[in-house]
């Protein structure tokens, strides 16, 4: 069977399932086979597979944050809170949310040509953070920087970027087909819930310095509210819990139509911002 197959799956559950792709990653490879590592539920464990050679991996990891030992956050991740902190404060008007964006050359340069790009389909090009705001509304502006902030967290494995994505854009899915008034602020709920993962801190913490409105605090704290509840059927889904990932008014379909079409949304946004890096 092994010459009609593009990848194999390996149980790493435990030690003798990484024995095992030790084993035998170097020969599937040199047969032109990737190698996917499943059940790759701990940071050490998905570093051991990438030591080995694994090619992809599954696993909640992925959606589980990584403590730093000194409990405080380097100083480049305290500076990317505090901008955070300012796009998601329901306080700040457009100008301070314009003064914010605009000051990170990179951010600025990234929204822009994201925005830009044949994702969006504007007839116009924006030409500014203002005029962005202008043409999307603050709140997608909002939505959009939230996202290219987070792409640009370095120490993280890129999957954790593509996890986000999914589960922000299945969260706005399930809005839209609920009739939800706000969809875009499903999306934000559903990214900013891996804000433990990208800064390796608890919850709590971290929205201590983040002065967001209180539905959607409690949204990603407690699970509740419309958000919540949106929020915890997309977790549940991506975990394969079936029976929690439920929806009043929503049928199996339809979570399966929104997950399959947050997949898609992940594999292109990914490839637009790895697109947008700045020339050197």
């Amino acid at each position: 069977m092994l010459a009609l197959a593009s990848g194999v799956k390996i149980d790493a559950a435990d030690e003798e399932g990484l024995d095992f792709l030790s084993r035998r990653v170097g020969t599937l490879h040199r047969q032109g086979i990737s190698v996917i590592a499943k059940n790759v539920d701990t940071r050490e464990r998905f570093e051991r597979c990438v030591s080995i050679g694994a090619d992809r991996y599954q696993g909640q990891f992925l959606q589980e944050p990584e403590r730093l030992e000194s409990g405080e956050l380097p100083v480049d991740q305290i500076a990317r809170l505090e901008l955070l902190s300012v796009v998601n404060d329901p306080e700040a008007g457009i100008d301070r949310f314009e003064s914010a964006i605009s000051k990170d050359i990179t951010l600025s340069y990234k929204l822009l040509r994201y925005i830009n790009s044949a994702m969006f389909s504007l007839q116009r090009e924006i030409g500014s953070i203002r005029h962005a705001v202008t043409m999307l509304g603050i709140r997608w502006t909002r939505t959009w920087s939230n996202l290219v902030i987070l792409s640009a967290v370095s120490d993280r494995p890129q999957a954790v970027v593509t996890t986000a994505m999914v589960r922000a854009k299945m969260c706005e899915q399930l809005a839209r087909r609920l009739g939800c008034a706000e969809p875009e602020s499903h999306f934000t709920a559903g990214l900013l819930s891996m804000l433990d993962v990208f800064l390796g801190q608890d919850m709590h913490r971290i929205l201590e310095r983040l002065p967001l409105e209180e539905g959607l605090r409690d949204a990603l704290l407690e699970g509740t509210g419309e958000r919540g509840l949106v929020l915890e059927a997309a977790r549940a889904y991506e975990r394969s819990i079936w029976e929690d990932a439920v929806c009043p008014g929503l049928t199996p379909g339809d979570l399966r139509d929104a997950y399959l079409d947050a997949l898609i949304f992940a594999r292109d946004t990914r490839r637009f911002l790895g697109e947008l890096a700045p020339a050197a």
